[in-house]
């Protein structure tokens, strides 16, 4: 029996359940819709189910553990069930199969899968912190530019976040369009703003350059202002351990505003006077 999933917590939570029941079915994960239907039509003559029409509705009793989070472990921040199967499926090792049967062997009490009991178990809390740990990464080091009356940010996350951090985007600049570079594709948020439908689209780079323009000089006044503000600051005062351990070196890839404040710890600051600014 060949059973369709599509990549969410949903029906990932559905999977599980039926594979608890039905061990030896044989399950196919689809991005979406479109996708999975396309990977269902390789199994021409076998019997094809979606989790959708066999478990039509998640039980009540595991719909309120994926809010309950286990007592705190000395400084680790134990995650909810709902964010550690959210955040363990855009990690770019998961293997969503492996993960529904880890869910399926805790079933009923899903919820004891954050414990760490097993080898399965731990390596999946340690996939969904690396993705915690790069959204907030991006979150916290990033800051969009104005450019052309708009915002403009460029991130480049290993994992599969975009859409969470166009969501941030979209809430903390809530006045105006934000365009967001993610790798080489182009998203605009609040798209709303632009006669779209959506509040948050894709678009293509000749659009993008259409609304921001050239970078490098859209920007040149922020620019300045950085560099006066740098220039200001009293080397003494600044404590290199504490800054290389809130920005470590290995998160350089996420953006490019966060490689120059890298070298800014790494390198120091140049110095320069009010003259260079007049």
């Amino acid at each position: 029996m060949i059973i369709g999933y599509k990549k969410n917590v949903w029906d990932v939570l559905r999977a599980a359940i039926i594979m608890s029941r039905e061990p030896g079915a044989t399950f196919v994960c689809g991005k979406s819709e479109k996708d999975l239907e396309a990977r269902l039509l390789r199994y021409q003559g076998d019997v094809i189910e979606k989790v959708s029409s066999i478990v039509p509705n998640v039980p009540g009793s595991i719909k309120l553990k994926l809010r309950e989070r286990l007592p705190r472990a000395g400084s680790r921040c134990q995650p909810s069930l709902h964010t550690f199967i959210t955040y363990s499926l855009r990690h770019r090792e998961c293997v969503p199969n492996e993960l529904i049967g880890l869910l399926a062997m805790y079933h009923p009490d899903i919820g004891q899968v954050l414990a760490c009991k097993d080898g399965r178990s731990k390596k999946y809390f340690r996939l969904q912190m690396d993705v915690s740990r790069e959204v907030e990464r991006l979150r916290a080091h990033t800051r969009p530019r104005p450019a052309r009356g708009v915002m403009y940010v460029e991130i480049a996350p290993e994992h599969l976040v975009t859409d969470i951090y166009l969501e941030w985007i979209g809430k903390r600049i809530n006045d105006r369009v934000s365009i967001v570079k993610s790798h080489r594709d182009f998203y605009i948020v609040n798209a709303h703003f632009l006669g779209y439908d959506a509040q948050y689209k894709e678009i293509s780079p000749e659009e993008a350059s259409k609304l921001v323009g050239d970078i490098p000089n859209t920007d040149s006044e922020l620019q300045v202002w950085e560099s006066f503000y740098d220039s200001q600051a009293i080397e003494s005062r600044r404590n290199k351990a504490h800054a290389k351990k809130m920005l470590p070196e290995k998160y350089t890839y996420l953006s490019p505003e966060i490689r120059i404040e890298r070298k800014k710890i790494e390198r120091g600051i140049p110095r320069s006077t009010l003259d260079d600014f007049i």
